[in-house]
């Protein structure tokens, strides 16, 4: 302000200094100096009126101004009502018309149409409302809340949606690909679990009530449990007629079945499916699994004692027999061909005879030619069970009573007999198996053998021995035995 001051003097003086530079000036002073004087009103009504301009306008722009922001609050009043008003009628018709619209197929054009379509929906949802976050969050007030309105509106049209679509019927994988789509898809970074989104997300309620949720889980599991009383019908049905068969087993699968490795994948392909919906729906699958194999075992059980007692009963022994976990069943055949053998040992024709004990050793050994396609663990078991069958029918045999050795000849004779059968059994099954566990049933009947050789003065230190070592053993035991000793 100083500065325009100072420049206003400066140009003041400098035109006085020319003026009067001239000659006749100062004889015309009283003329400038009006002249002066009218210039100078002159230039102050001008500022006057330029003021009064001014201010009138600025009056005037504040009145509009007020006006405007009476108009601007009247406007989003009325605006905030219309949309309160517009939301349900207007917006959740137009989102459910748009979901509803995505569907391209029917279950009849194409199996996999469900999986499509709610492909089809999560794109579609998506893209709408980053959509809306992108452009209508910047057009509307805070207050308006835009973004969070869009989201529950898609959430409650696509669950009203999926609602009708269950209602409808499902079936097959149809469970799995909506169970799946809910409880990992909906929420994942794929849709609502997106990063332009999750601020919005993370409060919503399941897209399903719990009680359609567990209907669903409920029917789904029922589903399963009806495809593994398919399965495992036709998985039995199979084994029936393997078994049946007149064609001689691979030798690598002689001694087993393909039932387990079929059920174990039916198994693990179901836990494999529940693991993609949820943990909870994976534990729920295991314990039906475990059930319906529960139930498999006895079915399968039972079909051996069919069989079994359908195969003994015929003469025709070309059709194999095959038994994994059945060893009575399997042992049952070898034993009712060596009983009528062990029948014949102590009898009065024994003492003079080697045919019912060879029979015995070639009959096991027959077996076992058979018996060694069996797994290890299973084969093992098998000879060490064998073992001590044939230990308890020789020992039954030896107390049965069927005779009484006469002299002591006889008795003596019929001891060296009882130890080299039984010692050329036992090597028999050490020969089948190297591996036996537990003591050797052979060396009690050895031991009892002793009695049938010993004189009057040792006969006594024997039985002592045999009560020391089998306390268990009863006195009609000790009498049996003493009754082969026909000579005292």
């Amino acid at each position: 302000m100083r500065e325009l001051e100072a420049a206003a003097k400066a140009s003041a003086t400098s035109k006085v200094v020319n003026t009067f530079n001239r000659p006749g000036q100062l004889d015309k002073i009283d003329q400038i100096k009006q002249r002066y004087s009218r210039k100078k009103a002159s230039v102050e009504a001008l500022l006057k009126s330029a003021m009064q301009q001014q201010l009138d306008g600025v009056r005037i722009g504040l009145n509009q101004l007020h006006c405007s922001l009476e108009d601007v609050l009247e406007i989003e009043n009325r605006s905030s009502k219309e949309m309160e008003g517009y939301d349900v009628p207007h917006l959740e018709k137009s989102v459910s018309s748009k979901i509803e619209g995505t569907q391209v197929e029917e279950r009849e054009d194409n199996k996999h149409w469900l999986i499509r379509y709610l492909e089809l929906i999560r794109m579609m949802i998506l893209e709408d409302l980053r959509v809306v976050k992108t452009l209508c969050v910047p057009c509307f007030p805070p207050k308006y809340n835009i973004i969070d309105r869009y989201i529950h509106m898609y959430h409650n049209c696509l669950s009203i949606h999926l609602q009708e679509i269950i209602q409808n019927g499902l079936e097959g994988n149809e469970y799995v690909t909506i169970l799946s789509w809910i409880m990992k898809t909906y929420m994942s970074n794929d849709l609502l679990g997106h990063p332009d989104l999750t601020e919005h997300t993370a409060k919503l309620p399941s897209l399903l009530p719990e009680a359609v949720l567990d209907r669903l889980e409920g029917e789904y599991l029922k589903n399963i449990e009806q495809n593994y009383t398919e399965w495992m019908q036709n998985t039995l049905k199979s084994e029936k007629e393997e078994w049946r068969s007149n064609m001689e087993p691979h030798l690598d699968s002689y001694s087993r079945t393909a039932a387990p490795i079929i059920i174990f994948q039916m198994i693990d392909q179901n836990l494999q499916v529940a693991k993609t919906i949820s943990d909870k729906l994976t534990i729920k699958s295991l314990n039906l699994s475990i059930e319906q194999v529960v139930k498999f075992g006895d079915s399968f059980r039972d079909a051996i004692i069919e069989f079994k007692n359908k195969y003994l009963k015929t003469e025709n022994r070309g059709t194999f027999f095959r038994l994994n976990e059945a060893v009575n069943y399997l042992l049952e055949e070898l034993f009712i061909d060596l009983d009528q053998h062990f029948e014949k040992l102590f009898t009065s024709q024994w003492l003079g005879t080697n045919l019912p004990a060879d029979t015995i050793y070639a009959t096991i050994e027959d077996y076992f030619q058979d018996y060694n396609h069996l797994v290890e663990s299973n084969y093992k078991y098998v000879v060490d069970l064998t073992r001590s069958m044939v230990a308890k029918r020789y020992l039954t045999a030896m107390l049965s009573k069927r005779t009484s050795f006469k002299t002591y000849e006889e008795c003596t004779k019929a001891a060296n007999k009882v130890l080299k059968e039984t010692e050329r059994l036992s090597q028999l099954f050490a020969n089948l198996s190297k591996d036996l566990e537990g003591d050797d049933p052979f060396e009690a009947i050895i031991l009892l053998s002793e009695v049938l050789k010993s004189n009057d003065d040792m006969l006594s230190f024997e039985l002592h021995r045999i009560v020391e070592k089998y306390p268990d053993i009863s006195e009609d035991h000790l009498l049996r035995l003493l009754s082969l000793r026909g000579d005292l």
